[in-house]
């Protein structure tokens, strides 16, 4: 789930361009109202991860406690298609199993944090090869 900074930013962008029904957002977290900007911006950036945001998934989000019993699955899936927070998705995973416990939105929840898992793993072992790399070169 994302974190109320973000929710925050997203929905004053959706204020600022009522007629933007997509906002992207750049890894350091600047919105923009048209993709051609957020990429344009991202190629300047380490990290070229955008984010996308529907004006739908957010107009009946409140900035305090959202819990997954106030949103709808379409709701927790677009949310959580923008999230990266284990913790969030792990808490928000709990949260639906013990609420209203609907198939879909436990999917999309359990789905994202194994694809997030696995992409650690993947990195973790690709900078133990670099590391390995180091030692063999400065022997």
């Amino acid at each position: 789930m994302l974190d109320e900074k973000t929710i925050v930013l997203v929905k004053k962008a959706f204020e600022t361009h009522p007629e933007a029904d997509t906002i992207y957002s750049t890894s350091n977290g600047l919105m923009f109202d048209k993709k051609t900007y957020a990429e344009g911006h991202a190629n300047g950036l380490l990290n070229k991860t955008i984010k996308t945001f529907l004006r739908k998934d957010f107009e009946s989000v409140k900035e305090d406690k959202s819990t997954s019993a106030t949103l709808t699955v379409a709701q927790i899936q677009g949310l959580v298609a923008n999230t990266d927070d284990l913790e969030a998705l792990a808490n928000l995973l709990a949260e639906e199993e013990a609420g209203a416990n609907r198939k879909g939105a436990l999917a999309a929840i359990t789905s994202k944090i194994e694809a997030l898992q696995a992409q650690e793993e993947s990195e973790g072992s690709v900078e133990g090869s670099e590391a390995e790399e180091t030692k063999t070169e400065d022997k």
